[in-house]
């Protein structure tokens, strides 16, 4: 009798075990057919402003600046951003195909853990880490919680993509590198019109040492390093191709790459003598030819933009041609009076300074030549003037650099043309020229005393 009772509770405990089994196998069920389907994740794809990867040896942060997406502390990789926002889009949406359970879960292999992080621009973070796979199935765990996720494998490995499938296909692979300094670059429209701008040469750096760079199309003049490097050269090291169009090429005019049609980039800094050939535009890219390379490809328009600087805004702003500290004398003439500024052994112990033939003090000296230095050019000359010879000067330096005669002719009440070399290319503001008369007239009448220390 006790052997029957024995069995009969034990068939008691198995079936209510196997009830309670069932009834938990009943719950798991709802509850992934609840969830099956639905997203882990999800926000607007506008909304995501950094996206990590961590992969082994993929360990990269992508930050979405104004207008691009660029790897943070990695100056070389130049992106896609096409293709990093295709991929940002797969992650304002992920889905699961439903929880996974212990006994589930001891069926997939484990592997190293890859991960995924996200933020937003309200400062929302999602990290998602995925802990393991089971054929088309992979585990993964979001944001450290207890539930792991069952989530095909093919959309795990689209968002965690090497960075190598973002890269821009960089055109001038090295030169992002290169220490040396650019030494000629030039840039000849569609028109024909051609910027070029060179390296001076030692006997031009002599005359004005804060500046490298000297433009010889379509001004003759020096150009402002900063504006130069920050506005052009930082830009060609990051072209990159954005496509590959044609590798056998039988007729170029199609692409607009023909002689009488192209524009052309040319260059040579460090290792690099380069020459770049542009063409039609189609769809936001521009057909390209690189000199001594086969095959066609397309360019994003956006990336060529900088091409189109005004040259007018690469120049040195001052009018002289040499630093005004070489300054050693100058001539001003106006219609009705002529002022003579002289100085001997200017740098030397017995340094002397003439007013219209009268001694001077220094200060006086410094005061007419700081105010030459500081006249700037403000705008191009785009009409055709007159030389009426309103003001001239004549600049004398002691640096071996020949005298620069400059013509002012009035041709608005805020600014004057500015003839050099007999052409008028640019306008000088009127005011700081009235401001260098004044002094001029105040010097010749007191060339001692002034308002400074001589």
């Amino acid at each position: 009798m006790k052997k029957q009772t024995v069995a009969i509770l034990l068939i008691m405990v198995l079936l209510l075990a196997g009830g309670c089994f069932g009834v938990y196998s009943y719950i798991q069920n709802q509850k992934n057919e609840e969830i099956k389907n639905t997203p882990i994740f999800s926000c607007k794809a506008s909304e995501i402003v950094e996206y990590g990867v961590k992969n082994g040896p993929e360990d990269y942060l992508l930050i979405k600046g104004d207008d691009e997406w660029y790897v943070k502390d990695n100056d070389v990789a130049v992106l896609n951003s096409e293709k990093v926002q295709e991929t940002v889009n797969s992650a304002s949406m992920i889905m699961t195909l439903g929880l996974l359970s212990e006994r589930e879960l001891k069926e997939f292999s484990v592997t190293d853990v890859k991960e995924l992080s996200l933020a937003l621009r309200d400062g929302t973070r999602c990290n998602i880490k995925f802990v393991g796979e089971k054929a088309e199935v992979c585990a993964a765990k979001v944001n450290d919680s207890e539930e792991i996720y069952a989530i095909r494998t093919s959309v795990r490995d689209i968002l965690i993509a090497p960075l190598s499938k973002f890269r821009a296909s960089v055109i001038f692979d090295g030169l992002m590198g290169e220490d040396a300094p650019l030494e000629y670059y030039s840039f000849k429209d569609f028109d024909k019109s051609e910027t070029v701008i060179r390296t001076k040469i030692s006997a031009e750096i002599s005359n004005s040492r804060k500046n490298r760079y000297i433009m010889e199309k379509p001004y003759r003049k020096d150009v402002d390093d900063e504006a130069f490097e920050q506005l052009i050269l930082v830009k060609i090291p990051r072209l990159a191709a954005e496509k590959y169009e044609d590798e056998t090429p039988q007729d170029k005019e199609v692409y607009g790459l023909d002689e009488k049609s192209r524009a052309r980039i040319h260059f040579k800094w460090g290792d690099f003598d380069e020459t770049l050939y542009l063409g039609k535009t189609e769809g936001g890219l521009v057909y390209a030819e690189r000199l001594g390379k086969d095959g066609i490809f397309m360019i994003n328009s956006s990336q060529l933009e900088f091409l189109y600087t005004e040259p007018f805004y690469l120049l040195e702003s001052g009018v002289l041609r040499s630093d005004f500290e070489n300054i050693s004398g100058l001539t001003v003439k106006t219609k009705d009076k002529e002022y003579k500024i002289e100085s001997r052994n200017r740098k030397e112990n017995n340094k002397e300074f003439f007013v219209n033939g009268k001694t001077a003090s220094e200060a006086a000296f410094n005061a007419v030549v700081e105010i030459i230095g500081g006249i700037k050019i403000n705008s191009e000359i785009d009409q055709d003037v007159k030389d009426n010879g309103d003001v001239k000067i004549t600049v004398y330096f002691d640096n071996g650099a020949g005298a620069q005669k400059i013509s002012l002719s009035a041709v608005s009440d805020k600014e004057y043309a500015a003839f050099t070399d007999g052409k008028a290319e640019f306008a000088v503001d009127k005011k700081s020229v009235e401001e260098l008369l004044l002094e001029l007239d105040k010097i010749s009448k007191n060339p001692i005393k002034t308002d400074e220390k001589g």
